[in-house]
């Protein structure tokens, strides 16, 4: 028969794993890069990281005030739109399935979001989200276009016939644009044959 001091130690074994697991939740979730929320099976928050504030774009005065309870709230203030996220959400806590969007806070920032369903023993207990600021990489998309945009115009305007190509990964060149000067000049119609190697494309 064990002792109530074989018990008491075992209790604590117990409690030392549990705070080491605990501590290394909280290390992981600090570590990564997107904010991390967790809720049960009735869509409750369950945890919030604090990452998630910075990738949300609000202010860290509230870190310290704001409860797992509050984080929707905080959202539906700072979100623009709020009514139809809620709607999804409230769709996505009903169904099985993973997902994911992207949603613009007043503030400008662009949210993009990923969600699948917690599984533990096969069965569902709630739900994994992940939230990630994604601002300044639709911002750098968006630059990218432009000057795509800007050139293709001074191409475009130029007396001087020129072919666009790009190298595929046989290292051919794939002819994919050419300006007006060049389809007068040469007298070709180059949308007919956007696509082709330069061999096939002017043979």
């Amino acid at each position: 028969m064990k002792s109530s001091g074989d018990l008491v130690q075992k209790i604590k074994n117990l409690e030392e794993i549990l705070n080491k697991t605990e501590n290394n939740l909280k290390a992981i979730l600090k570590a990564t890069a997107d904010g991390i929320m967790v809720t049960d099976e009735s869509g409750d928050i369950s945890l919030v990281s604090k990452k998630i504030l910075e990738n949300l774009g609000f202010s860290k005065s509230i870190e310290n005030d704001l409860h797992p309870g509050d984080f929707m709230q905080a959202i539906y203030t700072n979100i623009q739109e709020p009514e139809l996220f809620f709607q999804k959400i409230d769709q996505i806590n009903k169904s099985d399935k993973s997902n994911s969007d992207t949603f613009i806070l007043k503030n400008g920032n662009i949210i993009e979001w990923y969600t699948k369903p917690l599984i533990i023993n096969s069965t569902k207990k709630g739900r994994v989200w992940s939230y990630r600021n994604i601002t300044e990489k639709i911002k750098a998309i968006e630059a990218v276009k432009e000057g795509e945009r800007r050139s293709w115009n001074i191409i475009n305007r130029s007396p001087f016939g020129m072919h666009i190509y790009k190298v595929d990964h046989h290292y051919q060149l794939i002819l994919i644009g050419a300006n007006e000067a060049a389809d007068r000049i040469t007298g070709i119609e180059t949308k007919k044959r956007i696509g082709l190697p330069i061999h096939k494309a002017f043979p």
